[in-house]
């Protein structure tokens, strides 16, 4: 089981990734599978569940449409 460190290192790999996600602009299909792998391949980083990967495409994708 990990511990806090590695607990906070994964955090911060997932922080890092996800901000450097190439900008969702929607529209084309193979752009929107792109961003849905690059959000598995970071939820595999880290063991995330499910629900967490959903949470991550929610906020990736209404961070971008705030901007």
């Amino acid at each position: 089981m990990p511990n806090s460190t590695q607990d906070s290192a994964m955090m911060v790999c997932y922080r890092e990734s996800l901000s450097n996600l190439e900008k969702f602009h929607g529209g084309e299909e193979q752009k929107n599978l792109n961003f849905i792998n690059h959000i598995e391949r970071i939820g595999k980083m880290i063991s995330a569940p499910d629900e967490i990967l959903l949470c991550m495409c929610t906020a990736k994708l209404d961070g971008e449409a705030k901007r």
